[in-house]
């Protein structure tokens, strides 16, 4: 059981890392943000409408993610706690493996934390275009699996055991091809995207594009211009 008790003075004052960021409290977050939607929407929405937008949020959440492990892998800025989450990402590429072994929770946390400025916009959003929120809390709770889908790549590409199951949906391209993400490892600035990879094409041209204005990027805190 997540206990939901929060003191936001010592959260300020506790040295920022990756454990205490990542509180058991974030899984909360999913579940509190479709409340409140619907709090502020009693309408339920359309079976149609729903169905005809999972496809293109699937690709939404597949984009956040590219976009996100771009900000992360080249953050070298001072600003709490992204500072803390980049000198993360960058350890996993000194050793890949190491994820294969973090639990499950975890790898939602991560994601969910990610995804806070964007749930938070939803929410202000949706008194006024209610099917743009839903989508984009939609987008998000996807999105929520990409670390899990991240490390299962990892953990066939280290050929350990699998379900079925995930090793079809990889073949697939639903859940990301350790094939497809084995490149981003070998050059590190190029296939971003972590859920399933089908947005790849959108956040390498976003990586090349940021990487031609470096110097203004490196003003608050990013460099794109060596590999990390």
């Amino acid at each position: 059981m997540v206990s939901i008790s929060f003191n936001i003075k010592e959260w300020f004052n506790t040295k920022p890392t990756v454990n205490n960021l990542l509180s058991d409290k974030l899984l909360i977050i999913p579940i509190a943000i479709t409340v409140l939607y619907f709090y502020i929407n009693p309408e339920l929405p359309s079976i149609t409408n729903t169905s005809l937008s999972l496809l293109p949020a699937i690709f939404t959440a597949d984009l956040i993610s590219g976009i996100y492990h771009i900000a992360s892998d080249n953050y070298f800025g001072n600003l709490e706690p992204i500072r803390t989450l980049a000198d993360g990402s960058r350890h996993h590429h000194k050793e890949p493996g190491a994820m294969i072994h973090t639990p499950i929770k975890e790898n939602f946390k991560e994601a969910i934390f990610n995804n806070i400025p964007l749930y938070t916009f939803s929410i202000l959003l949706s008194p006024f275009y209610k099917e743009l929120s839903l989508f984009i809390i939609t987008s998000c709770h996807i999105a929520n699996l990409s670390q899990l889908s991240h490390k299962y790549s990892h953990i066939r590409s280290h050929h350990l055991k699998l379900p079925f199951g995930v090793k079809l949906l990889q073949d697939w391209h639903i859940l990301l091809n350790p094939n497809i993400h084995k490149k981003h490892h070998t050059s590190y600035d190029e296939n971003f995207a972590v859920l399933n990879g089908w947005s790849s094409f959108i956040s390498n041209r976003l990586f090349i594009s940021l990487k031609s204005n470096s110097l203004f990027w490196k003003r608050i805190g990013f460099d794109f211009t060596e590999a990390h």
